[in-house]
């Protein structure tokens, strides 16, 4: 059944992760490893899983930078020496690079 359900399961995470495949996550991430037994069906199910390691956020948030969310015209770039800050709230990645410096906690 599972090599069955593989080309559905593939597609499916190609049209809901596929966009993000490079700049927020690495094409590795979007293919199951091959001795997984299920396959596409775990990845795609473990991308979703705000639980797992897998989640997509977290992959994304590991990898994006600032740098990649300028080159996609997400953002505008700051002053050469800032470092990227990014977060991920409510399945949405935030780049908050230009508040980093006024916020109190980088003060410490």
């Amino acid at each position: 059944v599972e090599e069955a359900d593989a080309p559905i399961f593939a597609s499916l995470v190609q049209r809901r992760y596929g966009h993000l495949e490079g700049w927020a996550i690495p094409a590795a991430a979007l293919a199951p490893p091959p001795h997984d037994p299920c396959g596409w069906r775990a990845l795609y199910y473990r991308l979703a899983d705000r639980r797992s390691d897998g989640f997509w956020g977290r992959i994304a948030v590991g990898n994006v930078t600032h740098e990649a969310l300028v080159a996609r015209g997400l953002v505008r770039p700051t002053r050469p020496a800032a470092r990227g800050c990014v977060l991920l709230i409510d399945d949405a990645i935030y780049d908050v690079t230009a508040f980093a410096p006024l916020h109190p906690g980088m003060a410490a």
